[in-house]
């Protein structure tokens, strides 16, 4: 079993009355008037003397300008201090592990999971579940402004790699830094897995004057030569194909509603997933059908349509 010890320290005395001082108790703060507090100094504790302050409860917003914890062990236990070394100021929080390590010395053991739960729960507990709001509307904590300490400016993984240009890489590992360290943001969300069975078919146009082109897209690579020579290969063994379709007349009457068909394939095809089969004509020597989808299926309907009716046409490109 590996060796460890605990930072020492020691809680200070609580005091009766040590509430009023509100330290970090925002919630008292907020809701209730100040006023001066002072030490009994008979050890009966604290207590308010003199005229209120100017504060009005509830008037204005509190906002965390700058909150976070340490990645070390029992980091939630106190998590204003900071590991530093060649620091005066350096702490790590009541109870923390060190573990040993070459040289016969210690160092904080590190915790990203306890720094991620904690600022989970800061923001949780303060802007999802328990923010308070005046009569007038005024939130207790304003989180438009509230700032994680820290993510810093200097490019992961150059801080904390290059320590020959910062001279605090070494205090990253279990330090308040957010950088590099995680997952601290939410994950997207997956795409869909991808429907088993067949593919929609274009649908059957009945309107007059359909004409197909065919275009076949290669894509090459270059490498350009100091000599000034270039060489080139092919990326794709087979083109994808590009499909323009020109109509003369789209039918809108009852049957067969040519264009509602199309407009309507469209919002039900257009995305990621849209992918669906076009025929071929077998005098191209290819395979009877291909899949497809739109070449332009970032329109919206409104865009797809006036479009469609400008250009008299639309596109399609193969996927492989």
């Amino acid at each position: 079993m590996r060796a460890s010890v605990s930072s020492m320290g020691s809680r200070p005395p609580n005091f009766p009355n040590q509430q009023l001082l509100a330290n970090k108790h925002l919630r008292w703060w907020w809701n209730n008037p100040h006023q001066a507090i002072y030490d009994n100094g008979d050890g009966t504790g604290w207590s308010p003397h003199g005229p209120t302050t100017e504060w009005v409860p509830q008037s204005k917003s509190i906002t965390f300008v700058e909150y976070g914890v340490p990645a070390c062990d029992r980091g939630t236990n106190q998590p204003n201090v900071f590991y530093d070394p060649k620091s005066t100021q350096s702490f790590t929080p009541y109870w923390s592990i060190w573990d040993p390590v070459a040289g016969g010395s210690y160092q904080p053991r590190r915790d990203d999971e306890i720094q991620l739960l904690a600022l989970q729960a800061i923001y949780d507990y303060w802007v999802v579940n328990n923010n308070e709001a005046s009569s007038a509307g005024v939130k207790m904590i304003e989180p438009a402004f509230m700032s994680v300490w820290n993510w810093d400016a200097r490019p992961f993984p150059t801080f904390p790699q290059r320590s020959d240009v910062g001279g605090d890489t070494g205090n990253w590992a279990t330090g308040d830094w957010i950088s590099g360290k995680g997952p601290f943001l939410t994950p997207l969300e997956p795409d869909a897995p991808p429907t088993s069975g067949a593919l929609p078919s274009f649908p059957s146009i009945l309107g007059q004057g359909w004409s197909v082109i065919y275009r076949p897209l290669f894509t090459t690579g270059v490498a350009d030569h100091v000599s000034g020579r270039e060489s080139r290969w092919a990326k794709l063994a087979t083109p994808i194909v590009e499909i323009e379709l020109t109509f003369d007349l789209l039918r809108m009457d009852d049957p067969p509603q040519d264009f509602a068909t199309l407009f309507g394939f469209y919002d039900m095809m257009q995305g990621r997933t849209g992918v669906f089969t076009f025929p071929i004509d077998a005098s191209l020597g290819l395979v009877s059908t291909l899949n497809c989808r739109f070449a332009d299926d970032s329109e919206d309907l409104e865009e797809f349509m006036t479009r469609l009716w400008t250009l008299q046409s639309l596109k399609l490109r193969s996927v492989k």
